[in-house]
């Protein structure tokens, strides 16, 4: 198959519902919604046995074989205000559609989990230093928070409606997002992360002005990995790894290509390009 035989210029093509017809956004906002949805279920009384299970607290920190909290906080919201889940999940939507439009849906959710996982622990850090190891975290609000910012890097004078009334140039509303994150976080206001808010609108600016591709820093972590299973694996299967990371590194490259045209190319994808192009000829010879 050649690389212009691929979905990414055949979109008239009929293709079967699966988890790869949804984009990372809908699946972010429907596992948020599910999770909701079982804690309700669950619920015991006054307490919601899914959400101390999932939550956050500043004693995981020494807790190694609990870090998966790190990431799981994100996903629990407070079961007992609707309006938790429901201004996270409607910023996702409105400000992660277009980033996953400009950097793909791989690039959007290794973000995401990264600006998670980051949010988290600056806030643990933050609140074993103040001496306060009863504090609770959950909440998507620290990765929605980057994400906001990311969407006014890129689309700054993009029209949001603010309180969906008032008409904003993106860039002020990022921009009051995080005066507001600072005089929370500097009044100790109790109740809130902002800390949280303000490492992920940090991470999205590094992100944004590093210009990180996530997306190629795993696969460059995988072909370092590699070398040190050559010994103990045979040939054949080291050349069937590097088909499969061209492949993935193509897919990447041409997705880029269909929401940005040819010209957002670099030179050395250029030359991926043409390398995976002369493979494919010789495997129809």
């Amino acid at each position: 198959m050649g690389i212009y035989d691929r979905e990414y210029v055949r979109r008239d093509e009929p293709r079967g519902l699966g988890t790869r017809d949804f984009s990372a956004v809908a699946l972010l906002i429907g596992a948020n919604v599910l999770v909701y949805v079982a804690m309700l279920v669950t619920r015991q009384g006054q307490r919601y046995p899914l959400e101390e299970l999932l939550s956050l607290e500043v004693d995981t920190l020494a807790r190694p074989w609990e870090w998966w909290r790190f990431i799981t906080y994100g996903f629990v919201h407070d079961p007992r205000r609707l309006a938790h889940i429901a201004v996270n999940m409607l910023g996702l939507f409105f400000f992660g559609r277009p980033i996953e439009e400009r950097y793909g849906k791989r690039e959007l959710l290794l973000l995401y989990f990264l600006l998670l996982a980051a949010s988290s622990l600056a806030f643990v850090l933050i609140e074993r230093l103040r001496g306060t190891p009863e504090v609770r975290m959950y909440g998507a609000s620290g990765a929605v928070a980057g994400i906001l910012i990311l969407f006014a890097l890129n689309f700054p004078n993009r029209q949001v409606l603010l309180f969906f009334v008032l008409p904003t140039p993106a860039w002020v509303v990022a921009v009051g997002m995080v005066v507001l994150d600072m005089l929370g976080a500097m009044g100790g206001e109790r109740g809130v992360a902002y800390t949280a808010h303000l490492t992920g609108a940090a991470l999205a600016f590094a992100y944004y002005r590093g210009n990180w591709n996530l997306c190629s820093l795993v696969s460059r972590l995988r072909r370092w990995r590699r070398p040190r299973l050559r010994t103990v694996r045979p040939e054949m299967l080291t050349a069937e790894e590097a088909d499969e990371e061209l492949e993935r590194t193509v897919d990447q490259i041409l997705a880029k290509m269909s929401q940005h045209g040819m010209d957002s190319l670099t030179a050395a994808e250029r030359r991926t390009l043409e390398e995976a192009s002369r493979r494919y000829r010789e495997r129809r010879r």
